[in-house]
Order: C-alpha cells, then structure tokens, then sequence
C-alpha cells in the first residue's frame, strides 16, 4: 500500500518551523504494518493541487498536514474542495464545537473562525480537542473520474495533530481494506503456484 505524506506551510520551506510531521506519522503507521513510502513539502499555494495531481492517481493513502486554521493562507481544504469537486458544506457539530470553544475563552467569532466548520462534501470531521480547527478524512475515489486516495487532512500544529491522530485517523487507517498483489503474470504463477515468493515482492493494495 502507497502512503504519502504532503506537508503544507511555506514556514517549513523557510526553515521558520522544524517538520517533526513525517517521524511521527511514519512511526505511528509502521506499528500496523504500513510505511510512508514518499513525502513532499509544498508551500501554502495553489502548487498544492499540483501535487494532487500528481500524487493522487498513484497513491492509496495520503496524508496533508497545515493549512486548515483561520489565517488567510489557511487554504488546504478550500483547495482540496476544488481538486476533488466536492462543495464545502457547513458542519453543524463542529461549528458547535468551535463556538463552545471560542466562549471558554472569550474568544470573538469571525467569518474566518467559522470557515473552520467547512467539510467537503462526504467528508468526515475528526473532532479537534486541542484546537478549533477539526481534521477531515475523505475516503478513496469519492468523485467520479477523479483518482483519488483515501486522504487524511490534519492541521499543522504537533499538540492537536498527535492526539487526533492517535485517537482518530488510526482506527480508519486500519479499516482501509487491503489485498495481496503478487508480481508477473498470472499464467506464470500457475506455473509454479508451489514456488516461495520473496516477501519483498509483495506488496499490500486496497480494493478499488
């Protein structure tokens, strides 16, 4: 199975901000079996459907990291939302969230608070219990004629990444199912079906 992991944030580029994303996420994985098998750094921009485009079609999971909070360069879903062409749907529960949220702290709500309740249409909010700002998972090839893989956005910082990783995005990783693609033509295995395989060539993919 193909994991990727697309870290956003022009910050990491300037070297402004440490990238600890990548070993945590490729730590937390490897423990159920699964390798980050490439990793991009793209900038807050538009490059980031680039990237998509891409990635995508070769991909069975990827995870995004950044660019989900309420700044102006906050833009990965509305991008995300765009790729896919999938509307950004008003999440009731978690503008509730964020609105309970922003009153423990006296916090005045904004439009740009409130973008945070956005989900692309037949995405999944994962709750944020750190942060205002929930991850959302999409699952594979949502929208017709576009290729695409089971993708996971998270937001940038470590203390609300981490947990909701753990307590989130694990238990729908291990539900991607998953089958055995063996090397070399069918007729060739027929052949000598008896015959061990080297397990470096075997590789896990998920249904379609």
């Amino acid at each position: 199975m193909r994991v990727v992991v697309i870290n956003t944030g022009t910050e990491l580029l300037l070297g402004e901000v440490l990238n600890t994303h990548l070993r945590f996420i490729a730590h937390e994985i490897f423990q159920f079996g699964l390798r980050v098998d490439e990793q991009r750094t793209v900038p807050d921009s538009p490059t980031l459907q680039e990237t998509f485009a891409e990635i995508f079609p070769r991909a069975e999971i990827v995870f995004v990291t950044g660019g989900l909070g309420p700044t102006s360069d906050d833009i990965t879903r509305e991008l995300v939302s765009e790729f896919l062409n999938l509307h950004l749907l008003e999440n009731s529960l978690v503008r509730e969230a964020i609105s309970c949220r922003l009153a423990l702290r006296r916090i005045p709500a904004t439009e740009r608070i409130w973008r945070q309740a956005l989900v692309p249409r037949g995405g999944q909010a994962l709750p944020n219990e750190n942060g205002t700002a929930p991850g959302i998972y999409i699952s594979a090839n949502i929208s017709p004629k576009i290729p695409s893989p089971h993708l996971f956005l998270l937001p940038g910082p470590p203390r609300e990444l981490e947990p909701m990783f753990r307590d989130f995005v694990v238990s729908i990783v291990r539900l991607v199912p998953r089958c055995l693609q063996f090397p070399g033509s069918s007729s060739a295995i027929a052949h000598d079906p008896g015959k061990p395989m080297s397990a470096s060539l075997v590789t896990q993919r998920p249904y379609p």
